[in-house]
């Protein structure tokens, strides 16, 4: 098959979108598959698979974010798309080059399917604040587009109850986005924690993921601070990188624990697997993820997770099986729950891995796989894009953030004017 993948974010930004595309796209072309991009223009590198994404204009750090918008008004991405003739387009977000997903499938009869890999409505803050009738509106949206696609995939159960009890009728498939476990579970551990200054007898908590407001990470930092306060031997090891660090930062200094605590970075590879198998315990508090691959990761690598209960993690952590889940956010109980973590020690570490065989990449690209030849069979169902209620949302969308914009824009220069 040839498939068409179009997506707001990929390499070389980080993130669980860019990496799901990524692996995905891998191992469909391991097994004899064609696969296309369609993303953004980046400035900071290219992805390992670069000579096999055609990137379109893009707005770079959108509102002082780690995002780019694309604008896809390229006059070669039609050429460039019809040359590639694709089977199947998937989309992987259900704006901007979602909706040139969309017309390009209507325009080519072809089959799409669409990921919903994000709660969009915890990322608003990245372009308007608080502002309720937007949270409306993207829900909408999102619920418009998945019931033009022929086919709709769910990183997570509770993602899909969330879809079917939104008002999605396009069939919803579950498929969450694989890890390769082998590679997970190999790791240097003693020389990985020597590197970051651990003794062999600390206890290492630790973190990945993009360090953002969405991911609840204020609230994680201060429940690690209350782990490590009557643990002298323990540390903390954060991967990744974001707006959120220096908050971060400035918790574990409030707490006196600066010198406890190592910021690594953005890592990758072999750096990431080594990073995992040097913790003890691992942490996560956003209720903003529709999986959370980074929890997988760990499991894989033998740390136990102590989670909030949120959607996708839910999928992925058994409360006193492979680490707890709190229902609730309490820094004193996540504290608890890691305590209980450290105290099942090794026996609990032996078995983790097994508990994630599920989501190894041969496993959920099997159920691709078999997704998009079920859909390219059926054929496109047929619909009128401009006429439709995904066309009335998005222009009522348009009409109201043009008005929104103006008035921001007045409001600035009368404060400019007046000071």
């Amino acid at each position: 098959m040839r498939i068409a993948m179009f997506t707001n974010t990929y390499l070389p930004m980080v993130g669980g979108v860019s990496i799901s595309i990524y692996q995905f796209a891998t191992e469909l072309r391991a097994r004899g598959h064609e696969v296309l991009i369609v993303a953004p223009a980046f400035d900071d590198g290219d992805a390992p698979d670069e000579d096999q994404v055609l990137r379109v204009a893009a707005l770079k750090n959108f509102n002082d974010s780690a995002f780019s918008v694309p604008l896809p008004l390229s006059l070669e991405l039609p050429a460039r798309v019809e040359e590639f003739a694709p089977d199947i387009i998937h989309a992987h977000h259900p704006f901007f080059l979602g909706d040139t997903a969309l017309r390009f499938a209507g325009r080519l009869g072809l089959p799409i399917v669409t990921t919903h890999h994000t709660h969009y409505g915890h990322y608003l803050h990245y372009i308007a604040g608080e502002m309720e009738w937007l949270a409306e509106f993207v829900d909408n949206l999102c619920v418009q587009h998945a019931n033009l696609c022929d086919a709709v995939i769910a990183p997570s159960t509770s993602v899909e109850r969330e879809l079917l009890d939104g008002g999605v009728t396009s069939p919803v498939h579950v498929i969450p986005t694989g890890i390769d476990l082998e590679k997970y579970q190999q790791g240097d551990r003693a020389a990985t924690r020597e590197g970051y200054g651990f003794s062999p007898d600390d206890i290492v908590l630790g973190h990945v993921g993009r360090l953002a407001p969405e991911k609840n990470l204020a609230f994680l930092a201060h429940a690690l601070v209350d782990a490590m306060q009557d643990r002298a031997n323990s540390r903390t090891l954060i991967v990744g990188d974001g707006p959120s660090r220096d908050e971060m930062e400035a918790i574990f200094a409030a707490a006196h624990l600066a010198d406890r605590v190592v910021f690594t970075g953005t890592l990758s590879g072999n750096d990431l697997y080594n990073a995992y198998h040097a913790m003890d315990v691992f942490g996560f508090a956003s209720q903003s993820e529709t999986q959370g691959i980074v929890v997988a990761e760990a499991l894989a690598a033998g740390a136990p997770v102590v989670a909030i209960t949120a959607p996708g993690v839910e999928d992925v952590v058994q409360d006193g099986v492979n680490g707890r889940l709190l229902d609730t956010e309490d820094a004193a109980a996540f504290a608890d729950a890691v305590g209980w973590c450290i105290g099942a020690g090794s026996t609990l570490r032996d078995r983790l891995p097994k508990t994630v065989e599920a989501f190894s990449t041969t496993a959920t690209s099997d159920r691709l796989e078999t997704l998009y030849a079920d859909a390219v069979a059926r054929g496109k169902r047929a619909f009128d894009l401009d006429h439709s209620e995904w066309d009335g949302w998005t222009r009522r969308l348009q009409a109201e953030w043009d008005i929104w914009s103006k008035r921001v824009e007045a409001l600035g220069e009368t404060l400019r004017d007046n000071t």
